[in-house]
């Protein structure tokens, strides 16, 4: 059969082989070191900082008036976008790190390191080496240094450096080749993992619901709920709010900030405040400073320095 009755170009077939040829499979190839558990450690570094962030965001006591549901929900919301920016940034440069590889063939080192926006080649053929050292440190910390003539050695901590080296020492000096990057592409979680993405989802929506519902009740039969009111004493007064803040008018001090909350096992109201003293120098130095006081609720009245605030 003819070409022109096959149907096929000959000279687009001995092409296409011309350009196969010209690429070949390394002797040894070497990735950068802890490459195949590193998406294991994001996954872990990412769990443990949305565990250690959530645990942080709705720590505290949650029956006390201040203690804010909404507020640490909207922070939640904020943890869960920071997480999965975070997981989209490791998984970009994990795909880099899984790309660059060290290789060796019968006539060059190839080197192709990868990093964000960038893609870079390096060559040095094998007469240009004048020495290979594999070095190990603590047994796991490995890597090799290939030194060649008038330029600075080239550094590459990977696993397998002690086989690469004596793959380097067999080979003779000839011209390089260009080699294939046989790398597996994938993420660090894989289409076969989301649905444990979508079980740590409904897990995370979970303990967030029965957080609310704790809050909830915890709130509605918390003594501290009962509290909030205005206590008088003669011309004194301590106005303690729903939301934890405070009014106080106990001395001549200028408050400028005041919060409260209950202490359920002394049974005291435990206000802190700020204030501008108003002395001498004021007129020259002004500050704020920053004190608290303690009253016993007894009867639903304060007792602070021997006086006591009845509710209005």
């Amino acid at each position: 059969m003819n070409k022109e009755t096959s149907g096929v170009d000959t000279k687009e077939i001995n092409e296409k082989e011309m350009k196969d040829d010209k690429k070949k499979d390394a002797l040894v190839t070497s990735r950068i070191l802890f490459i195949s558990v590193l998406d294991k450690i994001y996954i872990v570094c990412l769990l443990l900082s949305l565990i250690l962030a959530t645990y942080s965001n709705f720590a505290g006591d949650m029956s006390s008036v201040s203690y804010g549901f909404f507020r640490r929900l909207l922070g939640e919301l904020f943890i869960v976008v920071g997480v999965v920016i975070g997981y989209f940034l490791c998984n970009w440069f994990y795909k880099c790190y899984a790309k660059t590889m060290l290789c060796v063939t019968d006539k060059e080192i190839y080197k192709e390191k990868y990093l964000p926006f960038q893609r870079m080649e390096t060559t040095i053929p094998l007469n240009r080496i004048t020495s290979i050292t594999a070095f190990k440190h603590l047994w796991i910390f490995r890597g090799l240094i290939i030194f060649q003539y008038h330029r600075f050695p080239m550094i590459f901590f990977t696993w397998n450096n002690q086989e690469f080296k004596d793959k380097v020492e067999e080979l003779l000096v000839e011209d390089s080749t260009k080699v294939n990057n046989q790398f597996e592409s994938k993420n660090i979680i894989n289409k076969n993992q989301y649905k444990y993405v979508g079980i740590l989802g409904i897990v995370l929506v979970g303990i967030i619901v029965i957080l609310g519902i704790i809050r909830l009740f915890g709130f509605m039969f918390s003594e501290e709920r009962q509290i909030p009111a205005n206590y008088a004493y003669k011309d004194y007064s301590i106005n303690l709010k729903n939301d934890g803040t405070c009014d106080l008018n106990i001395n001549s001090y200028d408050i400028t900030a005041c919060d409260w909350h209950y202490d359920s096992d002394s049974k005291e109201v435990v206000i802190d405040y700020k204030y501008k003293y108003n002395g001498y120098y004021s007129y020259y130095y002004s500050s704020d400073y920053q004190s608290s006081l303690r009253a016993k609720y007894e009867d639903k009245n304060l007792i602070y320095d021997n006086k006591t605030f009845e509710r209005d």
